[in-house]
């Protein structure tokens, strides 16, 4: 999968649904939007990629579906924000994500 930019052209030809019904409000929007995501997925990797190497596994494994998600219940309750906190809430639903949409 290529690294495609969203283009101003592209984002209107989207349904008004997948845009929230709204028009796009600029380009510069969209590309911030972009950057952000890009910076949070990088994060993300770093974080993955770490627990990879300390001997994590499981995250593509539907039996393991249940403790990651007690994991991901755990961060989110969470009183205090520590650090990596939403990085980690980010991956944990993205395991999550992988799941289900193998069981479509």
């Amino acid at each position: 999968m290529g690294e495609e930019m969203i283009t101003a052209d592209a984002f209107r030809q989207l349904d008004r649904s997948d845009r929230g019904g709204g028009d796009v409000v600029g380009f510069p929007e969209v590309a911030a939007l972009e950057a952000l995501v890009d910076a949070f997925a990088a994060e993300m990797k770093k974080k993955l990629v770490r627990k990879f190497l300390d001997g994590y596994h499981g995250w593509d494994d539907p039996e393991c579906e249940v403790v990651i998600r007690q994991s991901l219940a755990e961060h989110v309750s969470r009183s205090e924000t520590r650090n990596g906190q939403f990085v980690d809430i980010a991956n944990l639903a993205a395991m999550l994500w992988n799941i289900e949409r193998g069981k479509l």
